[in-house]
């Protein structure tokens, strides 16, 4: 599973360094498609991969965050203040919109609109792992 793993980098000082927040994308993402037609929840093997595809909506459905729990959990080695990037595309003529699983906060424009993209950043505001 891809995810959230600390990158190698060179410093400014020439020294390798795990990267931090703030130090860009270091590799591109995975594609996943979901065939599904109803209110979902995305996965965090689909938060993982980078890019989901949303292929079958034949009209408006809720996309749920998975839990603020489950996001830390699956990447442990997330500090405060780390945050992961995924796209979220709408092949179809018809619009999610996103609904906050427990524990997480929305900010920001709340649905990715048919026929297009959505960039979510999802950061760790508080961790207790």
């Amino acid at each position: 599973m891809g995810g959230f793993n600390r990158a190698i980098a060179r410093g400014a000082n020439g020294m390798r360094q795990e990267m931090k927040t703030g130090d860009g994308w270091p590799v591109g993402p995975d594609l996943v498609e979901d065939a599904t037609n109803a209110n979902t929840t995305i996965t965090i093997e689909e938060m993982a991969a980078g890019v989901l595809n949303l292929t079958s909506f034949s009209a408006g459905h809720n996309l749920t965050t998975p839990t603020a729990a489950a996001i830390v959990a699956a990447f442990p080695q997330m500090d405060v203040g780390d945050t992961l990037h995924m796209i979220v595309a709408m092949e179809t003529a018809y619009a999610a919109t996103l609904a906050a699983g427990t524990g997480v906060t929305l900010s920001g424009k709340a649905t990715v609109a048919a026929s297009s993209h959505a960039h979510l950043l999802f950061k760790v505001t508080y961790n207790t792992s």
